[in-house]
């Protein structure tokens, strides 16, 4: 658990700028959890400052929940530079599966630039593994009993970290397959707690350069923040509430409570 622990703390201790491209929707969600865990947000759309905002970044996160041309082209750009720059690249394919549009953007992504992380829900990882699973909007509605396999294929290939979150999270780095089982189901019922990870993955990683461990740890506390909040209410709007609580007072020790394995 000290591996875990050392993340935590060197988040709050550095506070990490994280650039996030992100998707209308969780904006301010994703800058709010960043914040409650003691990361910096940032939050851009422009083209004509993303060299400039990589510059001063320690990780960055392209997520394409609500693409554009305009706006994947910012990521791209960003994505590229931060790349030049040794610096960490999370990259969210949301809704990948669900329209041709996606499809093709998300190809375009991982074509032109160096992904460090990637993170998806089940039905996303496997479709960018090309097995053909109809998302639900954006959300996975399949279960995949081959998923860890899937997970440790799509890391190899990438030579990347691969998070596909679900009722138990897997992550690969193409060798070692961690399976997360710490979570609870209101977390797939208030909007953007994936995406939330997602940033959160990108400011673990801004502090610690081994991306298995630090996308390991994000899992854990998301999770298990998820059930330090179903623990103090059962109605979905105090869950949110409770939910950036726990985010704001998760504390080393907090990770006694992991329940991960290697597979």
């Amino acid at each position: 658990m000290e591996e875990f622990s050392k993340i935590i703390t060197e988040i709050r201790q550095k506070s990490p700028l994280v650039y996030n491209i992100t998707n209308f929707v969780v904006t301010n969600i994703s800058a709010n959890a960043l914040l409650a865990l003691g990361a910096s947000p940032i939050m851009s759309y422009a083209k004509q400052e993303a060299i400039d905002l990589i510059k001063i970044s320690s990780a960055l996160l392209i997520n394409m929940g609500t693409p554009t041309p305009d706006i994947i082209e910012t990521m791209l750009i960003a994505a590229k530079t931060a790349n030049n720059a040794s610096i960490p690249v999370v990259f969210d394919p949301v809704g990948v599966g669900a329209s041709k549009f996606r499809n093709e953007i998300a190809q375009e992504i991982l074509s032109k630039v160096k992904i460090d992380i990637i993170k998806g829900n089940a039905s996303e990882i496997a479709n960018l593994c090309g097995v053909n699973i109809q998302t639900k909007g954006v959300e996975s509605n399949t279960y995949i009993e081959n998923i860890a396999d899937l997970t440790k294929d799509l890391a190899k290939k990438h030579h990347c970290i691969v998070c596909a979150t679900g009722k138990t999270d897997i992550v690969s780095d193409g060798n070692k397959v961690y399976a997360c089982e710490n979570g609870h189901e209101f977390l797939t019922k208030i909007t953007g707690s994936g995406c939330i990870l997602g940033s959160i993955a990108a400011a673990a990683a801004g502090v610690c350069n081994d991306y298995l461990k630090a996308t390991v740890a994000s899992c854990l506390i998301v999770g298990i923040s998820g059930e330090i909040a179903a623990s103090k209410s059962n109605l979905l709007g105090n869950f949110q509430v409770e939910f950036f609580n726990a985010l704001s007072t998760f504390e080393p020790e907090n990770f006694k409570n992991a329940l991960y394995k290697v597979l």
